[in-house]
């Protein structure tokens, strides 16, 4: 089962509520690709949100 914070992230229509960085409301939590609500299920816009939430996840790590 989820968390209540997990499961507050996983909420539309099954993909996972993430900024256009990857972080999601979870500190440490990020998302990239076809999990996160986006307008577009294409490689390319996979591709990059997985580059934009691995930087994101690295700045975090970084900051703790």
């Amino acid at each position: 089962a989820l968390s209540s914070a997990a499961s507050d992230v996983y909420k539309r229509q099954g993909y996972i509520v993430a900024d256009e960085g990857g972080a999601t409301s979870v500190p440490g939590l990020f998302a990239a690709g076809d999990v996160r609500t986006t307008p577009l299920r294409q490689v390319v816009t996979a591709v990059s949100d997985g580059a934009l939430a691995a930087e994101a996840a690295a700045s975090f790590l970084s900051s703790c």
